[in-house]
């Protein structure tokens, strides 16, 4: 008890009882943190897109086309066009159709 005492863990009173100490806190909150896991698709991706100024788009493949499934607009970003085809539905990703840019 005497460690816990010296490193924070717990705090003795006066009348001898210990109770929890602060640094219960702290290692608690390096827990929570740790299982968090790495930053989600969208926050690298809004990083991503305010450190280059471009936008930034993950997709996939679905039925022979590509989805987008996350995207972040940069300051430089395109216009996109949203056609959702008769299948969607509110858990299909959207898809997406950049318009024909004159050159």
């Amino acid at each position: 008890m005497r460690t816990l005492a010296y490193e924070g863990y717990v705090i003795r009173r006066e009348d001898g009882t210990y109770i929890v100490g602060l640094e219960v806190a702290d290692r608690y909150r390096e827990l929570v943190a740790a299982f968090r896991g790495p930053a989600s698709v969208g926050e690298s991706l809004r990083r991503a897109a305010m450190e280059t100024g471009y936008s930034h788009y993950v997709g996939r493949f679905v039925g022979g086309r590509v989805a987008i499934t996350a995207s972040a607009d940069g300051p430089a970003r395109h216009t996109w066009r949203i056609w959702p085809p008769a299948s969607t539905t509110a858990r299909t990703p959207r898809r997406w159709e950049r318009p024909s840019c004159p050159r």
